[in-house]
């Protein structure tokens, strides 16, 4: 199975032309694959298009299951969105919209 696939069956409106590659965001960001600060191999001679869409059509490595937390995001129909972030920002961010 691709990773656009898995997408498609489980948040199909994340799939569409609109989106840079046809997907919205990275594989990793729906717990696909671990995170990492970079695009697969070879990317970088690519346009962003190209690369994006290059990377959502791999196939996905045989018997990985998501971790935990991706069972209960998709329970509640929420993705990962970025946990690159740090608790100080996170809560910057809280206290930002809290006003």
């Amino acid at each position: 199975m691709k990773y656009i696939e898995r997408l498609k069956a489980e948040y199909p409106e994340y799939v569409s032309d609109e989106f840079i590659g046809g997907c919205e965001g990275c594989p990793e960001d729906y717990g696909y694959e671990p995170y990492r600060n970079a695009c697969p191999s070879g990317s970088n001679q690519l346009s962003v298009e190209e690369a994006c869409r290059r990377c959502w059509r791999r196939e996905m490595p045989a018997g990985k299951k998501p971790d935990w937390r991706q069972d209960m995001l998709r329970k509640f129909d929420r993705r990962v969105v970025n946990e690159s972030r740090t608790d100080k920002e996170r809560n910057e961010t809280r206290q930002r919209e809290s006003l």
